[in-house]
């Protein structure tokens, strides 16, 4: 399929993701409380059209996993790439987690910084696999680590347009702090560790 279709698709995705959402600011409304009253038909409803939703984006995401472009199907690029993902994943996954906990909300600091150490363990996969490659073949893997090196590993957030701003992934995954922004996730880490 052509790279538009594609797009349309992850707006598709990001449509449906998001829709779910909705069921709190629905269980606000008035006569549609799913408290005290959970088997209210209002709350019912809500709850079935959310499992829906997530259905949606379950099946769109996966879509997009499984048939998005890839690297032309090169494995040495793509374990490549991945290893460097996990750790960029790693990083701002525990950099949230740090954030939560120093803003007060613990659980959510439990939450990202398990997901953080999750990213690390598959980090570490990734590069042993990209170290066997260099064992066993350190021609093609050294070829495949200066081809993701030239083309500058970046996150497909990256690549995040609007049409307007330019540096959309950058304001996006920045938190204010004080008077200046803390990157969540950057493609810098790639070249200082």
């Amino acid at each position: 399929m052509p790279d538009e279709y594609f797009i349309v698709l992850v707006g598709d995705m990001i449509t449906e993701e998001a829709l779910p959402t909705y069921q709190t600011m629905i269980n606000t409304l008035d006569g549609v409380r799913t408290r005290p009253e959970p088997a209210n038909p209002w709350a019912m409803w809500t709850r079935a059209w959310t499992a829906e939703e997530n259905r949606h984006v379950i099946c769109l995401r996966i879509t997009c996993i499984v048939s998005g472009p890839w690297n032309g199907k090169q494995p040495y690029l793509g374990f490549v790439y991945t290893s460097f993902q996990e750790r960029a994943t790693f990083v701002s996954h525990g950099n949230t987690a740090s954030l939560a906990k120093e803003g007060g909300d613990p659980v959510l600091a439990r939450i990202c910084g398990t997901i953080a150490a999750d990213e690390k363990r598959h980090e570490n996969a990734y590069t042993r696999i990209v170290g066997k490659l260099l064992e066993v073949d350190p021609n093609g893997a050294m070829l495949a680590i200066a081809d993701m090196m030239r083309k500058k590993i970046t996150m497909p957030a990256h690549l995040m347009y609007d049409g307007q701003d330019p540096h959309l992934f950058d304001r996006t995954f920045a938190v204010p702090s004080g008077w200046e922004y803390i990157p969540l996730m950057t493609t810098q880490i790639f070249w200082s560790s």
